[in-house]
């Protein structure tokens, strides 16, 4: 997560930020443990027993209540809204239980999702109306109808979808001390002597295994990709006495990119265009590899965004 001054961030507000999260809190971090997460209102409906609070990694939904007819909790936020426009919902969820999720005045924009243990970011997309926003704001309301006993959301964001970034938590700003950063998932390969650290909003990689075929660390997420069209691939790398690391995108890890690591802070930037056969169900593999002895590579603020 790249730091900015004051005057920096003064100008990105006034401009407006594509791709930027509009709710506010939208990882639960701010607020007293046990307690209501800030910018987030609670309410309960007919004879609703439970609570939504922040816990963890994040909001902490527990409901004991039977599933019957207009009983249920609630957790709700309003946030800068157009009519028309392409919206796209992401929600990260793990436990056991259903989460509902309604947008717009009326609730008449529903999605639902069910966690599994794992964590899991589900991706809805959606427009509103002119009747489901008044005064330039919508609702959005996390609704709780059915018995509970620990699911969690570690992170929702409301982002307009033509300049979103297709990698989920990319600035690595989300996720606990000690835990691959949220969105994420990473292994090693065949034994490979390799690590991944998550702090201060970028990523450490580590590897102390000399290049051997098919031994290797790896972070992975599988992002929403359309085939042949061009997308942008940009970021951050620096490292100290490391070899190159290594980029494969779409299935077959066809489409390949080599990072070079620096002492400092440097940028890169890439475009690519993947085949039918690269993307399966509107998705593919994103896999960034540790195959050679590297230390303290670091990287931060990825991002992949359709070129227009």
């Amino acid at each position: 997560m790249r730091k900015f001054g004051l005057f920096v961030l003064a100008c990105v507000a006034v401009l407006g930020l594509h791709g930027a999260d509009l709710l506010k809190n939208g990882d639960f971090s701010k607020g007293a443990d046990g307690g209501m997460p800030e910018g987030w209102h609670f309410s309960r409906s007919g004879s609703a027993d439970g609570e939504m609070t922040r816990g963890g990694d994040g909001l902490k939904i527990v409901n004991r209540s039977k599933k019957a007819a207009n009983v249920f909790l609630s957790l709700n936020q309003v946030f800068q809204a157009q009519p028309g426009v392409d919206y796209t919902l992401l929600v990260t969820a793990r436990g056991e239980g259903a989460l509902g999720v309604a947008l717009g005045e009326g609730w008449k924009t529903r999605f639902g999702l069910t966690a599994a243990p794992e964590a899991q970011t589900f991706e809805f997309r959606f427009k509103l109306k002119d009747e489901q926003i008044k005064g330039g704001r919508a609702v959005l309301v996390l609704i709780s109808e059915a018995p509970t006993a620990g699911l969690e959301i570690t992170q929702i964001a409301v982002e307009e979808s033509a300049a979103r970034n297709l990698l989920a938590n990319g600035s690595f700003d989300r996720g606990a001390p000690g835990k691959t950063p949220a969105g994420w998932t990473y292994d090693n390969h065949n034994k490979a002597d390799a690590s991944l650290t998550w702090q201060d909003g970028y990523v450490v990689l580590n590897n102390k295994t000399p290049r051997t075929s098919n031994v290797y660390g790896r972070l992975s997420q599988e992002p929403e990709y359309k085939a042949g069209v061009t997308y942008e691939f940009t970021g951050r790398i620096k490292g100290k006495s490391a070899k190159p690391l290594g980029v494969a995108i779409g299935h077959g890890w066809v489409t390949r990119f080599a990072l070079n690591p620096t002492a400092d802070w440097q940028d890169f930037r890439y475009t690519f265009t993947l085949k039918d056969e690269q993307v399966k169900g509107g998705r593919a593999p994103f896999v960034i590899l540790t195959e050679d002895v590297g230390e303290d590579i670091c990287l931060d603020d990825l991002v992949i965004r359709e070129v227009k």
